[in-house]
């Protein structure tokens, strides 16, 4: 177990060795100003004087974790939709207007978060934001457009879900966790819900989730603070101020389970979950760090003792999220045709417990935190990411500045933080764990 005195160096470690990318984010994170309009509205500038290109991208505090069951798929649906025309600019005419501007626009929908983003020349700010004004105001949901849009996602369902028993198994692995919670249910939603949506239920969601207090405008880019203030006032104070609409409160993760299904993939897998705290709490960051050093560093510790010391998998994935509410820290991996899932489970366990016991070295510490350095420094190279990244984080964490936070949250990690988050994996009953039979297509 490393000394008092090596935990402190440890953490001290990357601020040494990226104090340019450290300086660089402090620089970025003070030429960043946020402001609220009267009705509510966040809006985010980070000036980049020298970019030539801008980013201007609207973050809403609803998804798919805002939806219960048996009215699945909505947020997702509504995504949709917003591409399909207002009165002012029918369908069509806003891709028209921003392509031909030169503009690349794109959206996503997942638990926490709608994110309707663009990037392109800095003058076409103040068209972007027209736009988006008027179609967060003004969505014209006609009923044809509307049937269209629902067999299009209903058709996206079949082919992306429906025909991938990859994607099955995570669904049932999700619902496994999370029981009848927010997050078990799939952003594109359940088919049965989306073949019964009416076009009155994403009306009804537009107008509870759609408003000035859900919204935040992120511009990034070579415009200066006090234009993109005037900007967004100008576009977007009329937005409606309503108050949000709450979020369902999910149950408490289900830890300490052990299933097991047979699904028509190609291989046997192995899904492990740990529960993990939102990304709000302070511990977060010790549980991000944790999850680097075990399987997301290409010399991680899982990856040396399943892929190199032991040959026990094929391949492997960690994934650690960063949500609103609870969620978990998920491991899957394909064993060797001699390798049993017991065996597996028992290895991720030793090596989870071995960090546990142990801690980690000084040198691996520094290496985990470095990596989180060098994923922030690709962010602070483009427009786009750095909206992205600064919205995401807004929506999750509730604040303008919460990505600059979580960074430097993660250089302030301790030796004795990972081991006390590897004891709460390797705690009896802490880790939910689905065999997967790989069995072979009957047709």
């Amino acid at each position: 177990m490393p000394s008092a005195a090596t935990a402190p160096a440890a953490a001290a470690g990357p601020a040494a060795a990226g104090q340019g990318i450290l300086r660089a984010l402090d620089d970025a994170r003070r030429r960043m100003r946020t402001g609220t309009l009267p009705n509510g509205l966040v809006w985010i500038a980070l000036h980049e004087p020298d970019d030539t290109a801008a980013a201007v991208h609207c973050w809403l505090r609803v998804g798919s974790g805002h939806e219960v069951g048996g009215l699945t798929g909505r947020a997702h649906m509504l995504e949709h939709l917003m591409f399909r025309g207002t009165r002012r600019f029918p369908d069509g005419a806003f891709d028209e207007a921003l392509e031909g501007a030169g503009v690349e626009v794109n959206a996503e929908t997942w638990l926490d978060h709608t994110a309707y983003t663009s990037c392109g020349p800095a003058e076409t700010v103040p068209l972007v934001l027209e736009l988006e004004a008027d179609r967060l105001q003004h969505l014209a949901i006609d009923r044809t457009v509307f049937r269209t849009e629902r067999d299009v996602v209903a058709n996206e369902r079949r082919s992306e879900v429906e025909a991938s028993p990859e994607s099955l198994v995570q669904e049932h692995f999700m619902f496994l966790i999370h029981g009848e919670g927010p997050y078990a249910h799939p952003t594109i939603g359940s088919a049965h819900d989306i073949d019964r949506t009416r076009r009155s239920d994403i009306q009804a969601f537009y107008r509870d989730h759609y408003h000035a207090g859900n919204l935040a405008v992120v511009v990034s880019g070579p415009l200066h603070p006090d234009e993109v203030e005037r900007l967004v006032h100008r576009s977007l104070a009329a937005l409606p101020a309503r108050s949000a609409a709450p979020a369902p409160t999910p149950p408490p993760l289900r830890m300490g389970l052990h299933h097991e299904m047979d699904a028509e993939v190609l291989h046997d897998r192995l899904m492990l979950a740990w529960a993990v705290p939102p990304a709000s709490a302070e511990d977060h960051a010790a549980w991000t760090i944790t999850a680097t050093l075990l399987g997301e560093l290409p010399s991680s510790r899982l990856a040396r003792a399943l892929e190199v010391e032991g040959d026990l998998t094929v391949e492997f994935w960690l994934d650690m999220p960063a949500h609103v509410h609870p969620a978990a820290m998920t491991f899957g991996a394909t064993p060797r045709d001699d390798v049993t899932f017991d065996e597996l489970a028992q290895a991720v366990h030793a090596c989870v417990s071995r960090l546990a016991d142990e801690g980690p070295s000084p040198d691996e510490l520094q290496r985990a935190q470095r990596w989180i350095l060098r994923q922030a420094a690709a962010t602070l190279m483009t427009p786009w990411n750095r909206a992205a990244e600064i919205g995401e984080a807004w929506c999750v964490e509730g604040t303008p500045d919460a990505w600059f936070r979580r960074v430097h949250r993660a250089m302030s990690v301790t030796a004795d933080d990972v081991q006390r988050v590897a004891r709460q994996m390797a705690a009896a009953g802490a880790v939910t764990r689905l065999d997967v039979h790989a069995v072979e297509d009957p047709w």
